[in-house]
């Protein structure tokens, strides 16, 4: 499936698509600048948010929240220790989950190796095409 690429066109192309990243980037560091500005004049909880009106009529929401991380095992050590130290159990605030994943390495190694478990299994398997990525190098010079 190799056709012609026509290089003019996608010089033109790729320079397009360079200036709009570039622009892209540059708008994203101001939003962001103006961002953190207006967070700094709203003061309002570590967590939770607060809205101020301006007198044309809109409405800004300041949203903060925090992030937490856990060694769970020292938790839920903590947890053993401080239930035998009263006697009583007491719960952990650790939540446990289970996800499920495709393993898309073992599932194509089917496509390739094992038609009949394939043939089987790909009936359980919906695929859609990802968002295309292009990413441009610059000429070394």
């Amino acid at each position: 499936m190799s056709q012609e690429v026509d290089m003019v066109t996608l010089g033109f192309l790729v320079s397009q698509y360079q200036k709009a990243k570039n622009a892209e980037n540059v708008a994203k560091e101001a939003r962001i600048g103006a961002e953190l500005a207006v967070a700094e004049l709203i003061d309002g909880p570590d967590s939770g948010q607060r809205s101020v009106r301006l007198p044309d009529g809109r409405a800004v929401v300041v949203k903060r929240a925090l992030n937490y991380r856990v060694n769970v095992s020292d938790m839920n050590a903590a947890i053993r220790e401080i239930s035998q130290s009263r006697r009583s159990v007491i719960s952990s605030p650790i939540k446990t989950s289970t996800s499920y994943k495709l393993d898309v390495k073992g599932y194509e190694w089917y496509r390739n190796h094992d038609n009949q478990v394939f043939a089987t299994i790909s009936d359980h398997v919906i695929i859609t095409p990802a968002k295309t990525a292009v990413s441009i190098e610059e000429a070394k010079k």
